[in-house]
């Protein structure tokens, strides 16, 4: 052991708890200003270290069957995406998907836990502490019984976090200028989308139905049981790159019933499913005649009429999602219809005058693909960067 440094249990060291739900919780929901704050994981940001506020409350007797928490107090998420720590600026209760650390201020100090939780040498003892082969997450006993190191000193804890803040405020300058070069090319990108797309004199404009196709479902009936299809379902499109990747290999014997749907080359599928969340592309040759989930409405551009370039950037557009955002229905998964996709209206130019469109707007979204990807090998680098950080600091290097 480290000079000044001691090992113990998490749960020798503070006080953990899960939280608890009154039930049925949509009645205990209330608008009423005496109401206590009902804490949910949509109430925390991406990579945030805080939580400040909620958007829901619940009647005050909901408390006996929940767990009420104070500012100061450790929230850890303890399922799905398990063992994130949260610092509570704010009171109110937890439900079950919550576990929450108490009374560890005479050991550690706040910012010192918060990175400790952070710790490699913690996360891999939550990975494989973490129960349930479908839905993996903590409990109390799996946190209380996580072994810890620290420096007795509070002033030897403070030198260690002030060296990780100053080094992580340089990592997450870093990620911003990243964010920010990307965030204007897609400005940019936005932008002359909508200048290219607009209307001009001479133009026509028409619904997406009437520019596309008829397409067909496979008849599953009716093919061999050892022939093989590409499926491609809501997974294998990459929305930063807008590409298939990591289609599935069926059989008829082990199609999903969403496997329905037969693409060709130059076909756009656009996921109807949470569509705001812009998961389309072009299907190419290496995919001809495969098929795809019902989670996507299908278009087949009539080349006469429109080039599948052209109708892939309009479904691009700001201006296309404003459009279909309140077409959407259902709470859990909202969606819209091949209908609401097929009655948007785009404009048409002469299928030249698309073709030279579309090849000065090929560039530009080749430029916003590459910094997508470089904006991500960014992000990668920095959370690696920030794990070596916190590896050595617990190793007793910093």
């Amino acid at each position: 052991m480290r000079e000044g440094w001691e090992i113990k249990k998490l749960g020798a060291i503070s006080e953990i708890f899960r939280g608890g739900s009154p039930r049925p919780i949509k009645s205990f929901i209330t608008q009423e200003a005496d109401g206590v704050n009902w804490i949910k994981i949509g109430d925390t940001e991406v990579g945030g270290k805080y939580i400040y506020s909620t958007e829901e409350k619940i009647r005050k007797e909901g408390m006996r069957s929940s767990r009420y928490v104070e500012p100061g107090d450790f929230l850890l998420s303890n399922s799905m995406s398990f063992g994130r720590p949260y610092i509570l600026k704010t009171d109110g209760c937890i439900h079950d998907g919550w576990l929450v650390i108490k009374k560890y201020e005479r050991t550690l100090i706040q910012d010192f836990l918060y990175y400790l939780l952070l710790s490699p040498v913690v996360a891999r003892q939550f990975e494989e502490g973490a129960r349930g082969s479908t839905v993996r997450n903590l409990n109390t006993d799996i946190v209380s019984n996580v072994v810890v190191s620290y420096p007795v000193s509070h002033i030897e804890q403070q030198r260690i976090v002030d060296i990780l803040d100053r080094e992580f405020a340089k990592i997450d300058a870093l990620k911003a200028n990243a964010e920010k070069s990307l965030q204007a090319a897609k400005d940019l990108f936005q932008a002359t989308l909508k200048k290219d797309l607009e209307p001009k004199e001479g133009w026509s404009v028409a619904e997406i139905g009437s520019v596309c196709l008829k397409t067909d479902n496979i008849k599953w009936r009716d093919i061999p049981e050892d022939k093989e299809y590409t499926y491609i379902d809501l997974t294998s499109v990459d929305r930063s790159t807008k590409s298939v990747v990591e289609p599935q290999r069926i059989k008829k014997s082990n199609a999903p019933s969403r496997a329905q749907r037969l693409v060709c080359e130059d076909d756009i599928v656009f996921a109807t499913t949470r569509p705001t969340l812009r998961r389309y592309c072009i299907i190419t040759e290496q995919y001809d005649g495969q098929i795809c989930s019902t989670g996507f409405c299908v278009l087949r551009p009539d080349k006469r009429k429109v080039r599948p370039s052209w109708l892939f950037h309009c479904l691009s557009t700001d201006a296309f999602y404003d459009y279909v955002e309140p077409l959407q229905t259902g709470a859990t998964y909202p969606a819209i219809t091949d209908k609401d996709v097929k009655g948007y209206t785009i404009s048409l130019p002469t299928i030249t005058e698309q073709d030279d469109i579309v090849s000065r707007l090929d560039v530009l979204n080749d430029k916003c693909n590459a910094l997508q990807q470089n904006y991500q090998k960014t992000l990668t680098l920095c959370d690696d960067l920030k794990q070596s950080l916190l590896r050595k600091a617990f190793n007793g290097e910093l």
